[in-house]
């Protein structure tokens, strides 16, 4: 018995992984794809003739704009539509757009509609099936450090699981990806705090030629160490009401790794310090914006001296 399946989203990604799904359940049909463009005529044929030497028949048709916005299809082809099921033809519709219109009449057909949008995905538990995919395994620590690194890009995601797949013969530990994935700007910064904290000028100046080399603006830097003890601080007061990891990030509508991050500082700082950082840094702030200072020598003085 023939099925009509539809595949939306703006995650071109997830939907040619779906697509991968069902080809492979149905490897035995027959495989057309087609492209809409107004191409009824050849869909009508595709969807009406069963297989003449497979079991059934998978009809893959890509960009039905008729799914969104204010197009239909006619009533004729509607009914074409109906004949799948009695004739073992399976028709898969594709459309890369964020929503389709599920009033429409051929919406109502589909046995089955599948979501392609990134807020309907579960990434954490994508990267883990992914790894699983490769025979390997991944821990919660490791996803949650990974995700936090990278974001929630999909390819991203996939183009730094290879390496570590290809890299680590073992499983992914959350060591392994803090050896091998790029760390972002604001993941340094809180090595830059933890030196701050046990004044390790050489890993200071390590870690800040690092970002210097790589061309970040010296005010984006102390930008963002301000930031950071800012988030130190919020979290810290939110501690002191004795509010829990989860309810915090909640408040703070923060990534539960940055708030389990900035729990660890704020154990190391006590309000007092972190206000002083903030203020010194404000000072710094307005120096340089006033042409006082030049922006790199005034991070590198305030570095030395913190």
């Amino acid at each position: 018995m023939g099925k009509l399946i539809i595949i939306y989203g703006t995650e071109n990604k997830l939907i040619n992984e779906n697509l991968e799904k069902i080809t492979n359940k149905l490897k035995n049909s027959e495989i057309v794809e087609i492209n809409y463009n107004d191409n009824m005529p050849e869909i009508i044929n595709a969807i009406s003739m069963p297989s003449l030497f497979n079991e059934s028949k998978l009809v893959i048709i890509k960009n039905t704009l008729f799914l969104s916005g204010s197009k239909s299809l006619d009533e004729k082809y509607l009914e074409m539509f109906n004949t799948i099921k009695d004739n073992k033809i399976n028709v898969v519709m594709t459309l890369e757009k964020e929503t389709i219109d599920k009033r429409k009449k051929i919406t109502k057909l589909a046995d089955k509609i599948i979501e392609c949008n990134l807020g309907s995905v579960n990434v954490n538990q994508w990267v883990r099936d992914y790894v699983n995919s490769q025979n390997k395994q991944i821990d919660n620590d490791a996803i949650n450090d990974l995700v936090y690194l990278i974001g929630k890009d999909l390819n991203s995601l996939q183009n730094e699981l290879d390496k570590l797949i290809l890299f680590y013969e073992n499983n992914i530990t959350k060591e392994e990806i803090n050896k091998l994935v790029p760390k972002r700007t604001e993941e340094t910064i809180w090595d830059l705090i933890n030196a701050i904290y046990d004044n390790d000028k050489g890993t200071i100046f390590d870690l800040v030629n690092g970002l210097l080399d790589q061309k970040e603006d010296p005010i984006m830097i102390y930008t963002t160490i301000a930031n950071g003890f800012r988030f130190i601080l919020q979290v810290y007061l939110l501690q002191e009401q004795n509010k829990p990891q989860t309810e915090i990030a909640s408040i703070l509508g923060a990534h539960p790794f940055r708030v389990k991050k900035a729990m660890e500082h704020s154990r190391r700082y006590n309000e007092e310090t972190i206000r002083e950082v903030l203020h010194d840094l404000y000072k710094l702030d307005v120096s340089v914006k006033s042409g006082e200072l030049d922006k790199e020598i005034a991070l590198k003085n305030w570095l030395i001296n913190v």
